[in-house]
């Protein structure tokens, strides 16, 4: 929320220096931020993981239509409490993985079902906390969202912290770049 008209800062408005005796402001509001927190069969955030709010198709015309739903807003997963947030309007909108490598890993969990997405609405000015339960795929269990190798699993010696690790003596390979002082 932000004033959208008004003649004074009302963040910092110092009242003694006003000499109207009413002030007047109009407040704009553009998102409802829709909050919640994700985990994984463990129980684990699973960090890093990409989120995207799209357009619902409300009909089942909406819903065979060739073009592709709108992203509305994207996120990450942070690994503290698994918590993210979205922004969005009132209305219909699908929760997804986002396509990468964490649709790749991951799948939506709800009841006993795995979804590709899951539906959620904006009802409210101040939205219940969503809870969002995932799970890695089992053939990739092994692989992990932060690990930045090319190959997607080339184990921690070929990530940016593997190599950063051992060339301060973490052990593992040497460096690629060759020295190690």
């Amino acid at each position: 929320v932000e004033s959208s008209e008004c003649a004074h800062d009302m963040d910092n408005i110092l009242l003694e220096s006003v000499e109207e005796q009413v002030l007047k402001a109009q407040y704009r509001l553009d998102h409802i931020l829709v909050a919640g927190h994700c985990s994984d069969e463990n129980q684990e955030p699973p960090a890093g993981l990409m989120l995207q709010l799209t357009d619902h198709p409300l009909s089942s015309a909406d819903a065979s239509s060739s073009t592709s739903p709108r992203v509305v807003s994207d996120t990450l997963v942070m690994s503290n409490l698994g918590y993210f947030q979205l922004k969005a309007q009132p209305g219909v909108f699908s929760l997804a993985i986002a396509p990468g490598k964490s649709s790749e890993l991951y799948q939506i969990k709800a009841s006993d079902a795995l979804l590709p997405s899951t539906r959620m609405a904006v009802d409210s000015w101040e939205p219940e906390p969503m809870k969002l339960s995932v799970v890695k795929r089992a053939e990739k269990r092994h692989l992990s969202l932060l690990d930045s190798s090319e190959g997607m699993g080339g184990g921690e010696e070929e990530s940016f912290f593997g190599s950063i690790s051992s060339y301060f003596g973490g052990g593992g390979a040497e460096p690629k770049g060759g020295m190690r002082q």
